[in-house]
């Protein structure tokens, strides 16, 4: 029936949007990790409650592949919270910017000062791989919470 149809386009249409932004979503991965309760994956999954850990003292990098590559305006950083021991949290980071293996962009930042736990870093430029990496930490290690891409 006509009733029936005009029910199920709109739910093929979320399956479709939701198929899309799963293409679209970034993968990583890490130059190490806390632990497999910590992984690359944390950073890019959208839930600012999970977080990519590094080992104890130790600096890092975490990658973020786009596929497919796209303009990239802003990036924003959200360090670790590791709730619930509140032990880890970013501090001092290098961004690079790379499309095609070049170096098209690179930018430094840092995520300081009471109750602060995120930072936006301006990119501008068309990139297939984002590398972010820990130069300095809070507490036992650094980590991040999330990397969004916009």
């Amino acid at each position: 029936s006509v009733r029936a149809r005009s029910l199920v386009r709109p739910q093929l249409l979320l399956v479709a949007v939701a198929a899309v932004r799963t293409l679209r979503a970034p993968k990583a991965t890490a130059s190490a990790t806390y632990g497999t309760d910590f992984p690359a994956s944390a950073a890019v999954d959208g839930d600012a409650e999970t977080d990519w850990l590094l080992p104890d003292g130790t600096t890092g990098w975490l990658d973020v592949y786009l596929s497919p590559p796209r303009q990239v305006e802003r990036l924003r950083l959200v360090s670790s919270h590791n709730k619930p021991y509140n032990d880890r949290a970013a501090r001092k980071l290098a961004v690079e910017v790379y499309r095609d293996d070049q170096l098209v962009g690179e930018h430094t930042t840092a995520i300081e000062g009471t109750g602060v736990d995120a930072c936006d870093v301006v990119i501008g430029v068309r990139a297939d791989r984002i590398r972010v990496r820990v130069v300095t930490w809070e507490g036992a290690g650094g980590g991040l919470a999330e990397v969004v891409v916009d």
